[in-house]
């Protein structure tokens, strides 16, 4: 009898260390995967997603959910957690060569790693991730007042500020989409008779027409700048040069002083006894 009770009780004990480790395995696993399981950024970022998810332009990797080709997972504050500094994290994606930034001319904000100052990172109502539609874009940094003028040109009101501007950089200055006169010429046609009647028949077009013109806005009519000669705004180049159809048009009918004496008073210009060496010197052009 009691080598059957040992035997009997061994049995029990094995069957029940076999029925823990099945219990074991079977529950184990789960409870360790429940405890340990990973956590999407948005789990817990939820007013990030609700902010930009809804917005008509959503930039693909936040889109596809991407944070960490951005960012490290792990960090203190969040701001300093991009992979890699400034524009550096933007051109991972968006080469260089691409945005044009090796090209001779590049927008400031592009050199001081901003991009962030015109796109959103994440998503924008605005096409290309903008932060605003048109100029009020450009407005940020440039003063809007200097562009809505009395008289402002009509391309503005158009095409605004891209008609004439790479947004990132150019060959030219200004960033510039094409050399300055060429542009010019393209919309304001030389060979048409009204121009060249504003122009006293004189050939303009080979000259700058910024000399003369703001590009943008102005408070005189046809874009002439604040401080034009009179000549010049009434269209009385031939006062001062030779005739429009002569073989040297822009060349002057006086040298020095003398052309500027035909209009200005010589005496009373000299009135006040002590004179500037190079108004003396008959220089007027060194200032003017």
């Amino acid at each position: 009898m009691k080598t059957v009770c040992a035997k009997e009780k061994a049995f029990l004990f094995a069957a029940a260390f076999l029925l823990c480790g099945a219990l074991f395995l079977a529950c184990g696993p789960s409870v360790v995967r429940q405890s340990f399981t990973k956590k999407e950024c948005l789990d817990c970022h939820k007013k990030f997603a609700d902010q930009y998810f809804p917005m008509k332009y959503v930039h693909v990797v936040t889109k596809e959910k991407k944070c960490e080709q951005c960012h490290i997972r792990h960090g203190v504050v969040p701001r300093l957690i991009l992979k890699k500094d400034g524009n550096e994290v933007c051109y991972a994606c968006h080469g260089k060569e691409k945005i044009g930034v090796n090209k001779a001319n590049v927008h400031t904000v592009l050199t001081r790693g901003k991009c962030t100052t015109c796109h959103n990172p994440h998503a924008s109502q605005a096409s290309h991730l903008l932060k605003a539609e048109g100029p009020e874009l450009c407005y940020q940094c440039h003063k809007k007042e200097n562009y809505e003028k009395k008289t402002v040109h009509k391309v503005m009101t158009t095409g605004g500020c891209k008609a004439c501007h790479l947004s990132h950089a150019s060959d030219e200055k200004n960033l510039l989409v094409k050399a300055a006169i060429p542009l010019c010429i393209s919309c304001h046609d030389p060979g048409k008779g009204s121009f060249k009647k504003a122009h006293g028949g004189y050939p303009v077009e080979t000259s700058s027409c910024s000399l003369c013109h703001n590009p943008h806005a102005s408070a005189q009519p046809k874009l002439l700048k604040t401080s034009s000669h009179k000549p010049v705004a009434e269209a009385g180049c031939g006062d001062c040069h030779n005739p429009a159809a002569s073989p040297k048009p822009f060349g002057t009918t006086e040298k020095g002083s003398a052309l500027c004496y035909q209009c200005h008073d010589e005496k009373g210009l000299k009135a006040g006894g002590v004179e500037h060496e190079p108004f003396r010197q008959g220089a007027c052009l060194s200032c003017h």
